[in-house]
């Protein structure tokens, strides 16, 4: 029995050219007659299997074998998460910076409404103390019958209130992450007046 499957067919191609009685049948008979196990068998081929004329050359693997068949998606996959990784953290890192600056932000205009009220506050205190003033130098120019001339302290304007520093969420079209925008009070006291 043969050695290995090349060999088995060189044997056979051998016995073809041989025999004369073969030669004057049709390959196709010749073919039919050979059984799988004259042609093959289980040894595996090697690079020093030889047939009567030459020694097969070593057999080559290619490089990557499965990985040539299958369409190159998996590279772009990989690649495609690494960027919706590296998007995912530039957004958290946006974010928080936003936050950050958000609260900032609002720690200044708590600051500054803080400040505000304590100033009115002391100015309507001021203006009682005046008011009270007045009264009773009024109450003594009443009891001495005598003309009281000096006005009445007048509170003035007060401070308005500081507006409260809105963030609004723009969509960017390009799927890029949203960002806060400091925008003024849309319905402050300087718009309302301009459109009454």
């Amino acid at each position: 029995m043969p050695s290995s499957p090349i060999r088995a067919v060189a044997n056979f191609l051998q016995k073809l050219a041989n025999t004369d009685n073969m030669a004057s049948e049709a390959p196709d008979d010749q073919l039919n007659r050979a059984s799988l196990s004259d042609i093959a068998s289980t040894s595996p081929a090697t690079s020093e299997t030889r047939l009567d004329h030459a020694i097969i050359s070593p057999i080559k693997q290619k490089q990557g074998g499965a990985l040539d068949i299958q369409p190159r998606t998996h590279n772009e996959r990989v690649v495609n998460h690494k960027k919706e990784q590296k998007r995912i953290a530039d957004d958290k890192k946006t974010r928080r910076e936003e936050r950050e600056r958000r609260s900032e932000a609002l720690a200044t205009w708590k600051r500054l409404e803080d400040a505000r009220k304590r100033e009115n506050n002391e100015q309507c205190t001021r203006y009682r103390e005046a008011v009270e003033i007045w009264n009773e130098e009024k109450s003594k120019a009443k009891l001495s019958k005598q003309k009281f001339t000096s006005k009445k302290p007048v509170l003035g304007k007060l401070q308005p209130p500081v507006p409260r520093p809105r963030f609004n969420t723009c969509e960017v079209d390009d799927n890029e992450s949203a960002e806060d925008v400091m925008a003024p009070d849309e319905d402050s006291s300087e718009d309302s007046d301009d459109e009454r």
